[in-house]
């Protein structure tokens, strides 16, 4: 499962992400969640969930334009 996630749905999420935009800071929440099996030479030992969690700043979002990543922070678990 992933997820990306801007502010609201409302007018006001609109606004604030072009005004980001415009200033070349947008802030985008990334959240990835995949099931990961573990092997040991040929056997399956059991399977964990790798949850991430990343909060980065990029330029633009222009489709036009090559996306340019100011800032990241990631957090990552493990559920057994």
């Amino acid at each position: 499962m992933i997820g990306i996630g801007y502010g609201t749905a409302s007018g006001l999420g609109c606004r604030a992400l072009e005004e980001s935009e415009k200033a070349g800071n947008v802030p985008l929440d990334v959240y990835v969640s995949v099931p990961v099996t573990l092997r040991l030479g040929n056997f399956d030992l059991r399977e964990v969930t790798v949850n991430v969690h990343c909060r980065l700043v990029v330029d633009s979002l222009s489709p036009k334009k090559k996306l340019v990543i100011k800032s990241a922070k990631y957090k990552l678990n493990v559920e057994f």
